[in-house]
């Protein structure tokens, strides 16, 4: 496709017209070169601060116009052929865009019978009110992701430079690994009091066998005791009874779920049993 012939469209008709028709729009006058810089200045500002990307194509002709205008015209008059030269738009396009220009209020047009229309800097003090409040609000809400995002980045900054606790290799201890950041205390003896576990007689390690395994007796005893008096309501004897018409493999049972679960995890295993056999007594 030749790239000189222009488009049909060169975005979307969509309506993008203000809600009602302005009346209080005002031109915008200067009286010196430097007056009408600034003035052009400020009113390209607003323009652009309106905002929406759907308005681009508004904001793209007013820039254009504002092209032609000089000091020593209070108008300019480009024509739309001229216009769609420039952005390399269709004539549709710049008809839609200038239309919206002058919808907002940003230019009014004059027309001149057999010549161009004159276009002059305008502004809606109605839209220009709105669009200083809409720029405040987005500046206020960058600012305050900003804020954010820096103490954000401050607190991971703290984090990272906060010195982290080493061992202290002159003592033994120090090679021993602190785990959750807890130092381990140092010990007390000296080295040469450590015994290597090998180095150690047959009969002391026989001697730590059985008293792990008399510890383990006495658990399982100390359940058992405590199964046997919940079955008789606090009757040992009365918890022999019930015990004896459970049988040893039900008994072992229940003592076992107390090693694995304590006596509250147990306490209804107990007590079903317990009821099971409550119409033989």
């Amino acid at each position: 496709m030749d790239a000189r012939v222009p488009r049909t469209t060169n975005w979307d008709a969509v309506d993008l017209s203000p809600p009602k028709v302005f009346d209080d729009i005002e031109l915008i006058e200067w009286g010196s070169t430097e007056s009408f810089r600034r003035q052009r200045a400020e009113w390209l500002r607003d323009v652009r601060r309106q905002g929406g990307m759907k308005l681009g194509p508004m904001r793209e002709i007013i820039t254009a116009v504002a092209d032609y205008m000089s000091p020593k015209n209070d108008a300019a008059w480009p024509s739309r052929e001229r216009l769609a030269a420039d952005l390399g738009w269709s004539l549709s396009s710049v008809k839609r865009a200038l239309t919206l220009a002058i919808a907002w209020g940003w230019l009014t047009r004059s027309r001149r019978p057999n010549s161009s229309n004159e276009y002059r800097m305008s502004y809606s003090h109605e839209v220009r009110s709105l669009v200083v409040r809409w720029h405040a609000d987005r500046i206020a809400d960058f600012e305050a992701r900003a804020a954010t995002k820096k103490e954000a980045g401050a607190s991971s900054a703290r984090l990272r430079s906060e010195p982290s606790e080493s061992p202290d290799v002159s003592h033994p201890t120090a090679q021993v690994r602190a785990v959750h950041g807890v130092r381990p205390e140092p010990l007390t003896c000296p080295v040469s009091s450590f015994i290597d576990p090998e180095d150690r007689s047959e009969t002391e390690r026989l001697g730590e066998a059985e008293q792990d395994m008399a510890s383990g007796f006495e658990q399982k005893k100390a359940s058992r005791d405590e199964v046997i008096s919940i079955l008789g309501r606090g009757d040992v004897e009365a918890g022999e009874q019930v015990a004896a018409t459970l049988g040893p493999a039900r008994l072992g049972y229940l003592v076992s779920l107390v090693d694995q679960e304590g006596m509250v995890g147990a306490h209804r295993a107990i007590l079903e049993a317990r009821n099971s056999v409550a119409p033989h007594h």
